[in-house]
């Protein structure tokens, strides 16, 4: 049995040309080749890099949602509002993943993005992932299959 990938180490070509085993369980992973191949095509040249610690910029204006190509991503959204003690849903986002997508649904929807070490995404427009979701089955399922466990604090 060969060893789970490494979310720390990635290959920026491998990763473009499908060839990096993903972590099992994001949405990479259950994406089909040849949608990974078409989305590349479509979008390879809008990839981001963020630093450490730097806020990706997920405001309901900006239009993407983001395929996280390499790094880890810790995301809180506030569904009662952000005050002193108020609950907060924490998730950790790590490659394969695919995120922001709460706009797909609201267009103003945010949730505070930070990167907890380097960080590189693809980017890809609202409007345009939307069209795909309608013609490709097997994205719907991808994105369903990675949504994974949710944390729920009470943040002081």
């Amino acid at each position: 049995m060969s060893p789970p990938p490494r979310n720390d180490a990635f290959n920026p070509s491998g990763v473009l040309a499908g060839e990096q085993a993903m972590p099992q369980g994001n949405f990479l992973h259950y994406l089909l080749c040849a949608t990974w191949s078409r989305l590349v095509r479509a979008w390879r040249l809008d990839t981001r890099t963020f630093a450490q610690g730097e806020e990706v910029p997920l405001d309901g204006n900006d239009g993407l949602v983001y395929i996280l190509l390499g790094g880890c991503v810790v995301q809180e959204c506030f569904p009662f509002g952000a005050g002193r003690n108020a609950p907060a849903v924490v998730r950790f986002r790590g490659v394969g993943e695919f995120f922001g997508e709460a706009k797909l649904i609201e267009a103003t929807a945010q949730v505070r993005t930070v990167c907890l070490s380097t960080t590189w995404v693809m980017t890809c427009p609202v409007h345009h992932m939307n069209v795909i979701l309608r013609r490709h089955p097997d994205v719907q399922l991808a994105l369903l299959h990675c949504r994974g466990p949710l944390t729920v604090a009470t943040l002081r």
